[in-house]
């Protein structure tokens, strides 16, 4: 049995894009974090403090392309090449704190926290310094007074990382990407590896077809770490 737990997490974040040319923008970054533990009544706290740099190119165009079967009048599409780099430490307190098993990080499935106030559930999170490199598009199509995302693509690729924790893995490499040629079908595919080691986190795709507003089937294919293969198939 654990016993009580009690925690506070008190985060605050400040920056300031900064434009530096057409499509260029630059965006320093500092942020706080004080966290504050009780566990079977022994109390510690600490507080980490972090820089951020975001180095960010935007390209944008728009495509005169047409089509009523999809319901296409015009497509944009924008994309973002990014760099960012992060570094934080422990300005006082605990270098670590008792916190329950709960709150523990396991192997994470998503894309990998990248600033201090990424970190959902405000786990013993450690000193650490990273340099993530981030690919992301989008095709918006156009059809009479609405717009929706036709294609979307998002990579990150952590080249560089050092941290305190042993157990932190090193240099994941996160894909998605979803298509949606039209209202009534879209695809989502998701992968997440460490292209060092081979080891695979996450692989998964599904399709969602629908039939007018409310029904709707889904088919789902997962695989993850440690956890085997999943099919899913659903109708309503």
């Amino acid at each position: 049995v654990v016993g009580e737990s009690n925690r506070l997490d008190l985060a605050y974040s400040l920056q300031k894009p900064i434009s530096l040319a057409n499509g260029v923008r630059y965006v320093p970054s500092y942020s706080f974090l004080h966290q504050e533990d009780e566990l079977n009544e022994f109390a510690e706290s600490r507080t980490l403090g972090e820089w951020g740099n975001d180095l960010i190119f935007t390209l944008h165009a728009d495509l005169p392309i047409y089509s009523e079967t999809w319901e296409i009048s015009e497509i944009k599409h924008l994309m973002h090449f990014s760099i960012g780099h992060r570094r934080s430490s422990i300005l006082g307190g605990s270098t670590m704190l008792a916190r329950s098993p709960y709150f523990l990080n396991s192997n994470n499935l998503n894309l990998e926290p990248f600033g201090l106030l990424d970190h959902q559930y405000g786990e013993n999170i450690q000193r650490h310094e990273v340099l993530r490199v981030g690919w992301e598009h989008a095709l918006i199509g156009k059809w009479k007074n609405r717009s929706r995302n036709l294609i979307t693509a998002r990579f990150f690729h952590d080249i560089w990382k050092q941290d305190s924790s042993l157990s932190s893995e090193h240099y994941p490499l996160f894909a998605e990407m979803s298509l949606s040629p039209n209202g009534w079908i879209d695809f989502d595919l998701r992968s997440k590896i460490n292209p060092n080691t081979g080891k695979e986190y996450r692989q998964a795709a599904q399709i969602n077809l629908r039939d007018g507003r409310f029904h709707r089937f889904s088919a789902s294919y997962y695989r993850y770490l440690d956890q085997g293969e999943f099919l899913s198939l659903e109708l309503y």
